[in-house]
């Protein structure tokens, strides 16, 4: 199985998520099971591609349906993971397409996660999934950000080509004197008290929590998540914990990042399931907090 490198991208101005099902510790088993009329629907073609789906027509889908038409037996998707992965969304009414996600997309179980994503926490790297049901079903007050009716009955068809860690998990660090102290949400979103002394004038890298995954290279395309603030600032300048994660590659010179070269050049060495602290002056200095969720291998 070819792997792709994942692509952030917006569809009606959203950032994608998605669905999966099988059997996994964590998973919720009423929904992973919950067939409904997903078994109508057949979709062929090679894993990861755009897929030919065909199902009767109007398809009506009063609850909540999910099948596994490709059973996957890689890596299991965790309990409020992120999915990297493709996604299809389709009018049940009259069979046509209303998404074509067919480059790798990053897909949240939980933080920011549609109502549906919660079955990607039943599926495996190389699960392709199917799921049924009405737009608020599947999408619930944010069906009008798809320019979907509340009421109109969908197909979704995911792909699942990578799965991530949705937080960091490593091991606790203590971090230097005189830099903000850090506490997580159960989310997993980072919190920030500074402390009285003066911002550090040189660029600042601690280790927060020490990951146990595999170590990160130059050109690496790798998944974070990640908020920054100004030096005792009271709102985030930026946050990927109310949106999605960001792709980003190990490459100071890469052109559109999110996060500013020494940031990136600060990741490089990091293993997966680290949570970093850093400080970078300037005029204002700028403070963050990166999980290191995963690489694009």
């Amino acid at each position: 199985m070819s792997v792709r490198k994942i692509a952030s991208i917006a569809v009606f101005g959203v950032l994608l998520v998605s669905i999966s099902a099988c059997s996994t510790p964590g998973a919720n088993s009423a929904l992973c099971d919950a067939t409904g009329n997903a078994d109508l629907v057949t979709a062929a073609g090679e894993f990861g591609a755009n897929p030919d789906v065909t199902f009767p027509t109007p398809l009506v889908s009063p609850d909540l349906g999910v099948t596994e038409s490709i059973t996957g037996d890689g890596k299991p998707v965790r309990a409020g993971g992120v999915v990297g992965g493709t996604l299809f969304i389709y009018d049940a009414e009259t069979g046509d397409p209303i998404v074509a996600a067919d480059q790798a997309v990053l897909l949240p179980t939980e933080n920011y996660a549609f109502p549906f994503t919660k079955v990607l926490q039943c599926g495996s790297v190389g699960s392709r999934v199917i799921a049924t049901g009405t737009a608020d079903e599947l999408f619930g007050d944010r069906a009008s950000q798809f320019q979907i009716e509340p009421e109109q009955s969908l197909v979704l068809v995911a792909d699942i080509l990578h799965a991530f860690l949705g937080r960091a998990d490593g091991a606790d660090q203590v971090a230097r004197a005189g830099m903000p102290a850090i506490v997580t949400a159960p989310s997993g979103q980072p919190g920030f008290t500074f402390p009285d002394s003066a911002a550090p004038t040189e660029l600042t890298v601690d280790l927060l929590k020490k990951g146990s995954g595999s170590t990160t290279s130059a050109g690496d395309q790798v998944i974070v998540n990640f908020s920054s603030i100004n030096w005792k600032g009271e709102q985030l300048k930026d946050t990927t914990w109310e949106t999605a994660p960001a792709a980003v590659v190990l490459d100071e010179n890469a052109q559109g990042a999110s996060l500013p070269p020494e940031v990136i050049t600060s990741l490089v060495g990091q293993t997966v399931g680290s949570q970093l602290l850093i400080a970078v002056p300037g005029d204002q200095t700028v403070v963050y907090v990166i999980d290191v969720l995963g690489i694009a291998e």
